[in-house]
């Protein structure tokens, strides 16, 4: 499949995996398992020796695992499963949109047609994460009870770390406040007034 061409009528994601960023243009009717094949494309493309950050690329496209957030306005609340087994009504089925309930977008495959972008429940502009490897096969296992690399039941892992490895930049990594406040070096508070 060839990639979207940008149009008025295509959608921006941004798919994150750490500090990467890769935008993509899709349709809202585009399925997800062609969203992972494009994203598939674009990092072999961008990425020579095929890895990203130290680990492998993955194989195939279904090894790509796409996750929208709790919170799409505090992205530090963790991500939840689209497309796969949460869209086949698992444990997190309800929480991103595709169980039973309200909403508009069913996130489940109706009448063979596969889950799209839109039916996920993301919007234009969405933050999606991506993983793959031991991170993905990792949670796959939440739902057994298993133990984490840690020795952890993965039921009692620390809130917001769900697997997903994304760093959000912070208004300090961006812009770099660091300054001289009075006479010392140090970090400027945003919205501080320091006396003249």
């Amino acid at each position: 499949m060839a990639p979207t061409e940008p149009s008025p009528l295509t959608w921006t994601l941004r798919l994150k995996h750490a500090r990467t960023t890769v935008l993509l243009h899709t349709d809202p009717l585009q399925s997800l398992s062609s969203v992972k094949a494009e994203l598939l494309r674009a990092l072999r493309a961008t990425q020579p020796d095929g890895t990203l950050h130290g680990v492998a690329l993955p194989g195939e496209a279904e090894a790509l695992v796409l996750g929208k957030p709790r919170d799409v306005h505090d992205l530090a609340q963790g991500w939840v499963r689209i497309g796969g087994a949460a869209a086949d009504g698992g444990e997190d089925g309800a929480a991103n949109g595709t169980g039973k309930g309200k909403g508009k977008g069913k996130a489940r495959e109706v009448n063979g047609v596969e889950e799209s972008v839109k039916g996920a429940g993301l919007r234009d502009n969405a933050v999606v994460a991506f993983k793959w490897g031991a991170s993905a096969a990792r949670n796959g296992r939440e739902r057994e009870g298993e133990l984490d690399d840690e020795g952890l039941e993965l039921d009692e892992e620390v809130e917001g770390d769900d697997g997903w490895d994304v760093q959000i930049p912070k208004y300090e990594d961006t812009y770099g406040v660091e300054g001289v406040v009075n006479g010392e070096a140090g970090d400027v508070e945003v919205g501080s007034v320091s006396p003249v």
